[in-house]
């Protein structure tokens, strides 16, 4: 079992440059997309066929994790291929099923209830029921005008630029004013069978046998609000008709537009999931032009999805779903024939025609360019598939998964006798067409992993089975898997969202929570409430009132009180703000200093946003606030806060320092409570002795003279930096610290101050100034090192397991100890430990060599000095 829990964030610590997983990931064959716009690039892996039915999983290998996931296909988005498909195998028929399918492959035979058909790349015959065949088409013929897609964004026009993205064949979009066009071939009178989708409600205009310019758009569909309209118009003329839009949140909608250019007329057809078709049409006769095979789709607000768009020859005399025309001919000299047929004389190359349907008995089949079937009432649409795939040759085939091999996806559909296989190389995209009615549950804390193209919602789990430290078990998949481990890299692990993935604009408008009111300080030194927001946090409470005094501010629930007095304004304002719903308690009086109170109010939302200023007022509380973390047995107070070259900020009871490092206990590792562990003086950045009294920032110009190395001191640079209780600086070299006394040497003569006086100190890195140079000594067991970030600070370690939500794990600071997971912000992965800490504070207190002078420079005389001699 866990110890108790001290401190739910702090644990120990590790040094900066430890190998860690290398997480920029070379070009793969494909990539996984998931909801919500999560992507992993990887290889879809062979999969063997499941002995009750058809697989529900596929297995998906990253290079960022050392073993493969299985996915449930409803919880993916599905699968893009990044290689142009090869040149598929030649196939003399295109057979195209009910729904959109298509089996390219010779023609076998027919007869009154099945098709047979030899695919392309498979030499074992599949059996179609006839029932479920809309046409069969000679490949390359150009007369059957079919469109399938939209096969992600390839020969799409974007506007603006990168405004819409894809997700396994689907195309998508978020962005006010977005749109997206091409030309699908469509012939003059074209029947357009689309499938959208959205989360949230969605204003769109879908423009079929569009214009060059969206003004012109003379055929289309206008979706307002729970409104839409079927606009035909022209220049002079213009006709509408209106529709009800039903449109839940999220939702998806079949919608089939019909088109006759030549007439004007088009027609529309809803037809909602669960509920009757709308349908509407509007006839205006056009004037004489070239007919457009062109689709726009326009975005005006909401999300919405492109899932899937058919366009096929309209060829019955008015709009409906299913075609009642029964089997046709049509010759390759283009004449038309209404015969039924009988059977398919492979061996002579002729269709058998029944007797008395008006045509000759036998028919070439060299003479045939595609042959139509009469549709069954309510099978347009298809049978319910597990999934879609998208094929470069042309096309798609949905069903369910039965088995992946090397070289082939085999699929099972209705109406089959037998799997398909689909070769990989003609593979563009396979898409998931059912949807878990609600995420299977995690065994922990949900974050997302990121890492150069990776988005990866999932959480962490113990990596003991595969003798690792860490394991990631994505949404969706069945299995997890540890992190690839190899020389460098760097990941994080989000737990709250740093910026909106969608809009990175809207990063900077992060909400901000404040109590709503302006604080100023008086000419004693009080900081006062000057004036509350009408609908803000202060206000609604009505137990802070203008003119109050603001003596101390308890800025989280487990901090401590910090003292306003001899603050500055913007570190009172940070104290103030949070996330919005935290709470934050004041200790107030009236103006005259009576009427003492404590008051805890929830911050609301204030005027002020921005990833920036929520970060400073965090950075602020963990800084000033956790400094009295007490044990429960004894009580005792850990008022310090020890900052780490790592970025790790750790509450400490200072026992004794010098040279050659920091004697502290801490409640950051399993037995640092109760005994002093020595901190290596090459771990160490800072110590807060008194926080509150140190909050007071410092100019650039001070902060520049202060680390810059006078040259007679270059021999034995200062190593420590004082900051005194009156805000002066004290630069030199530490040689003692104790509980009453700190002795420092300052340019050989040694000063004996009180303890008392000395609010922190800094420590001054040789390594940190020349370039290069080498950093802290790495431990002698490397592994995968990790930091937690949470509103309280960070701690660094290199992971060995997980026990439950906590990460256990090594530091050569204090230990043994742990993460609770469960309050992360986030966690820090190999290389990202270090780049962050650049920026954290203290990491610009590095000294640097003063100028040369000019003369020193030259040669004496005005002249550049030589390098070297003769």
């Amino acid at each position: 079992m866990c110890g108790p829990r001290l401190a739910p964030l702090w644990l120990a610590l590790a040094v900066v440059g430890i190998a860690a997983p290398c997480f920029a990931p070379a070009a793969e064959p494909a990539v996984l997309d998931l909801p919500g716009g999560g992507t992993l690039p990887g290889t879809l892996l062979p999969a063997a066929a499941a002995a009750d039915g058809p697989r529900s999983t596929l297995v998906w290998q990253s290079p960022l994790f050392a073993a493969p996931f299985e996915f449930h296909l409803d919880e993916i988005s599905g699968v893009r291929f990044v290689a142009a498909p090869q040149p598929a195998v030649a196939a003399p028929f295109r057979c195209q099923l009910r729904g959109g399918d298509v089996i390219d492959g010779a023609l076998e035979s027919i007869d009154a209830t099945r098709v047979v058909m030899v695919p392309g790349g498979k030499a074992e015959p599949v059996v179609i029921e006839r029932g479920i065949v809309q046409s069969i088409s000679r490949r390359g013929a150009g007369v059957v005008g079919t469109y399938v897609g939209p096969a992600g964004l390839a020969g799409w026009q974007q506007t603006p630029d990168a405004s819409w993205t894809e997700e396994a064949g689907r195309i998508a979009a978020t962005r006010r004013g977005s749109a997206v066009s091409r030309d699908v071939g469509a012939p003059s009178r074209a029947r357009y069978d689309i499938v959208v989708s959205w989360r949230r409600a969605p204003e769109f205009r879908i423009a079929v046998a569009a214009a060059d310019a969206p003004r012109d758009d003379a055929y289309r569909l206008e979706v307002l609000g729970s409104a839409a309209a079927l606009v035909r118009q022209e220049a002079e003329k213009a006709g509408l008709e209106p529709l009800e839009m039903p449109r839940p949140s999220p939702g998806r909608l079949r919608i089939v537009l019909f088109v006759d250019q030549e007439k004007g007329r088009v027609a529309a057809v809803l037809a909602p999931e669960g509920a009757a078709p709308r349908t509407a049409e509007v006839t205006v006769p056009p004037p004489a032009r070239a007919a457009s095979g062109r689709v726009r789709l326009s975005l005006s607000s909401g999300d919405l999805c492109l899932e899937s768009l058919r366009v096929t020859p309209w060829k019955s005399a008015e709009p409906r779903l299913d075609d009642g025309e029964g089997t046709a001919i049509v010759g390759r000299d283009g004449r038309r024939t209404v015969a039924e047929i009988e059977s398919f004389d492979k061996t002579a190359g002729e269709l058998v025609l029944r007797p008395g349907t008006g045509g000759p008995e036998r028919l070439s089949i060299d003479s045939v360019d595609e042959i139509t079937f009469a549709s069954a009432a309510g099978d347009a649409a298809g049978p319910a598939s597990a999934i879609r795939v998208l094929r470069g040759s042309g096309g798609t085939l949905s069903g369910d998964l039965d088995h992946i091999d090397d070289e082939m996806i085999w699929l099972r559909r209705e109406g089959l006798d037998a799997p398909v296989a689909v070769p990989r190389s003609d593979i563009i995209a396979i898409t998931s067409l059912r949807t878990a009615a609600s995420p299977r549950p995690l065994p922990g804390r949900s974050g997302e992993f990121r890492s150069a193209s990776v988005a990866l919602r999932g959480c962490l789990v113990d990596g003991s089975p595969w003798k690792s430290g860490l394991a990631w078990q994505p949404q969706g998949s069945s299995t997890a898997s540890p992190l690839a481990a190899t020389p460098a890299g760097a990941a994080t692990v989000e737990y709250v969202p740093r910026s909106p993935k969608a809009d990175p604009a809207a990063a900077l408008q992060v909400e901000v929570g404040g109590i709503g009111g302006v604080v100023n300080q008086d000419g004693a030194g009080f900081f006062v409430v000057t004036m509350l927001a009408d609908e803000g946090a202060a206000a609604r409470d009505g137990n802070l009132q203008p003119g109050d005094r603001l003596l101390a501010v308890r800025p989280r629930e487990q901090g401590a009180y910090v003292e306003t007095k001899g603050l500055d304004a913007d570190t009172v304002m940070n104290l103030l703000r949070g996330r919005v719903g935290t709470k934050v308690a004041l200790r107030v009086t009236d103006g005259g200093g009576d009427n003492p109170r404590e008051i805890i109010l929830e911050r609301g939302s204030i005027y002020v946003a921005g990833r920036d200023i929520l970060e400073r007022a965090l950075q602020t509380h963990a800084r000033l606030a956790a400094t009295r973390v007490a044990v429960p047995d004894g009580g005792r107070q850990f008022p310090a806060l020890a900052i780490l070259r790592s970025g790790d900020v750790v509450p400490c009871a200072v026992e004794a320092m010098d040279g050659s490092g920091v004697r502290v206990r801490t409640p950051v590792a399993d037995a640092g409570a109760e005994t002093p562990v020595t901190v290596a003086a090459t771990l160490v950045r800072a110590v807060e002795l008194d926080p509150a009294a140190a909050s007071r920032g410092i100019d650039k110009v001070r902060l520049e003279r202060l680390l810059t190395v006078p040259r007679s001191q270059r021999d034995s640079p200062p190593t420590h930096m004082l900051r005194l209780r009156d805000g002066d600086y004290l630069r030199g070299r530490l040689e003692t610290l104790d509980s009453e006394t700190v002795t420092i040497d300052v340019r050989g003569e040694r000063k004996r101050l009180p303890r008392a006086d000395v609010v922190r100190v800094i420590w001054l890195h040789a390594d940190d100034a020349v370039p290069g140079a080498a950093g802290p000594e790495k431990p002698e067991d490397e592994g995968l090192l990790v930091q937690g970030v949470a509103a309280s600070g960070r701690v660094t370690l290199v992971a060995d397991r997980m026990e439950g939500n906590l990460i256990r794990g090594r530091s050569p600071a204090f230990g043994t100890g742990r993460i609770d997971v469960d309050v992360l912000e986030r966690l820090l992965i190999g290389q990202a430990i270090a780049a962050e800490a650049e920026e954290l504070p203290f990491s610009q207190w590095r000294l640097k060599p003063a100028p040369e002078p000019k003369a020193a420079a030259s040669g004496g005389d005005g002249q550049p000095a030589k390098a070297g001699g003769e």
